[in-house]
């Protein structure tokens, strides 16, 4: 379809903002894998230390320093996640207005955000293949690690502790944090009323076909 003179400007606009938005989604993928790759490395290193004879206070004081700079580094991947999110849903609103072409014989429009691939994948049949799962087993493992290793030392410290004791204590601890922090992931995981209220808005305002869309634009610039 032929546009208007008068909307090139406005194409051209819509075009660098598509295109400074997946640069950002891109740095935040960036951000993501690089900590991804890097949290288990150290953990698993660090987990490695607990060898016979290491003192346990060394490896109490290791523990609960892993174990809060992973916490904090949680912390700044949902914020992450929130701000990705967001920029999903403008890629898909700048998709719509460029009238990218659809991969969907029923849907008049498209592109690479529109037309993801929807979560179907289940392990077990129970529990979904994606992203956010992904995520959530990683940092359960590497919350657990360092709670092992915390409570491993802490127990160690005790008069007369043997070394099974010392690891079931351990092994306890690091199940119950890794547990917990899954079932906290899960809750984050859940979309806010915001979010669906933006999800429903998108959905709603883009539901008629590209050519009525592109007439209401028409007028709309005109006005």
């Amino acid at each position: 379809m032929t546009r208007p003179a008068g909307r090139t400007g406005r194409c051209e606009a819509l075009e660098l903002d598509y295109e400074k938005t997946l640069e950002y989604l891109h740095h935040l993928a960036d951000i993501r894998f690089k900590l991804l790759g890097a949290l288990p490395l150290v953990t698993g290193a660090a987990l490695g230390l607990v060898q016979p004879g290491f003192a346990s206070l060394n490896a109490l004081l290791i523990g609960l320093l892993g174990f809060f700079a992973s916490v904090g580094i949680l912390f700044y991947d949902r914020r992450n996640t929130d701000i990705y999110d967001t920029h999903i849903r403008r890629a898909k609103l700048l998709e719509y207005e460029l009238d990218m072409p659809s991969l969907s014989a029923t849907q008049g429009w498209g592109g690479p955000f529109m037309n993801r691939e929807a979560k179907g994948r289940r392990l077990f049949g129970r529990i979904e293949v994606y992203h956010d799962n992904g995520l959530r087993i990683i940092y359960a493992a590497v919350l657990g690690g360092w709670a092992y290793l915390a409570s491993a030392g802490a127990f160690g410290l005790l008069p007369d502790a043997t070394a099974m004791a010392q690891a079931g204590f351990g092994l306890s601890l690091g199940l119950f944090v890794a547990i917990g922090a899954w079932i906290q992931m899960n809750r984050w995981g859940a979309r806010t009323p915001r979010q669906k209220k933006m999800d429903e808005e998108i959905e709603q305002r883009y539901a008629p076909t590209p050519a009525a869309r592109w007439e209401r634009s028409v007028v709309s610039d005109a006005d």
